[in-house]
């Protein structure tokens, strides 16, 4: 099984700009990964995971399960 690590996670804009598109970005070591965030349909759970992310929360985090093409998995750090 390979693993997946994740070097570091980016956000690319702040909560007061909610107007615009907020995408987050996983540095991995096979490539990133873009997450577009939806703040106007769910702003708490947006501000939650991207508090997390400024904290560095999710440094480091490894994929347990890779599926090329189909999937991919991790837990909670």
């Amino acid at each position: 099984m390979k693993k997946l690590l994740v070097a570091i996670l980016l956000l690319g804009l702040g909560f007061q700009e909610y107007a615009k598109d907020t995408v987050v970005v996983f540095e991995t070591n096979v490539g990133k990964i873009e997450l577009k965030m939806y703040p106007k349909v769910a702003p708490l759970a947006v501000e939650n995971f991207t508090t997390h992310v400024k904290n560095g929360y999710y440094n480091g985090l490894v994929f347990h399960r890779v599926i090329k093409g189909f999937m991919i998995q991790g837990g909670d750090p």
